[in-house]
């Protein structure tokens, strides 16, 4: 009879096989964290020509009577017409209520108003207590600020 030779199957060593297993791993995971970032960034990037109408007060002063405030226009378009201010207190209820003359705000651009308050029966506005501002333009923006008054 002859010599039989025994087959020897190779495949790939252990280490081989666990290097490749890790490389494919890691690929996946890239090709999902970019995935997900495109995925993720496309939907919440802020985009400023989706706001059509939209003000935030820049500074404000408030005295007893009087609140002056610089409202900015950082919506796309034009802000025209009278601005409503209202006043309220710390616990949420309504002081004082006033209305800016006729204004016109292009975007981007920041106006001065000044308001004669008219203070609702029974309230008064105190120096040194802080109050929330609400400024309200035509066709329904807002913002809003707190201030501490002053005399």
């Amino acid at each position: 009879m002859g010599v039989r030779k025994k087959l020897v199957k190779r495949g790939v060593s252990p280490i081989v096989a666990t290097l490749l297993l890790i490389l494919i791993a890691i690929a996946a995971a890239a090709v999902l964290y970019v995935w997900v970032n495109t995925l993720s960034s496309s939907t919440t990037q802020y985009n400023p020509g989706n706001v059509a109408s939209a003000i935030s007060i820049d500074a404000a002063d408030l005295s007893t009577t009087t609140l002056t405030a610089y409202v900015r226009n950082v919506g796309s378009n034009v802000i025209s017409g009278v601005l409503n201010v209202y006043i309220y207190n710390q616990t949420g209820t309504l002081i004082a209520t006033g209305q800016s003359g006729s204004v016109t705000i292009q975007p981007g651009q920041v106006q001065s108003i000044s308001v004669t308050l008219s203070i609702t029966t029974g309230n008064q506005i105190t120096q040194g207590t802080t109050y929330t501002v609400k400024v309200v333009a035509p066709g329904g923006a807002s913002a809003v600020a707190s201030v501490t008054a002053h005399s």
